[in-house]
């Protein structure tokens, strides 16, 4: 829609400009501390052993440093972050506080 010029993109969520559209400000540049990233993630069940956990943290890293999934993602423009899973979990704490400032924003 927004190529089709039916609807303009105001601002961008995330942090730092959408390489897909880098003349849209984020919230951020127009004053609003929020900012949501694109999360994209795997993640278990509780309990899994430490020992199997990091094998799967290894397993998904080789992937995501492998050739074909960054050109894939460089074709989708996504930007790669690798996290474990603290981080991960941490990130989606944020995204979801900043979820509800930009809800209370608009009601």
């Amino acid at each position: 829609l927004v190529e089709a010029g039916k609807v303009r993109h105001l601002a961008s969520v995330m942090a730092k400009r959408d390489p897909a559209y880098p003349d849209v400000p984020t919230l951020i540049e127009q004053g609003y501390d929020i900012h949501i990233g694109n999360i994209w993630g795997i993640a278990g069940p509780k309990g899994i052993p430490e020992d199997r956990k990091q094998i799967l943290y290894e397993a998904f890293r080789s992937i995501a440093e492998s050739e074909e999934f960054i050109s894939m993602a460089e074709k989708l423009k996504i930007e790669i972050e690798i996290a474990d899973g603290e981080t991960f979990g941490n990130e989606i704490m944020d995204a979801y506080r900043h979820f509800k400032e930009l809800a209370e924003l608009m009601d």
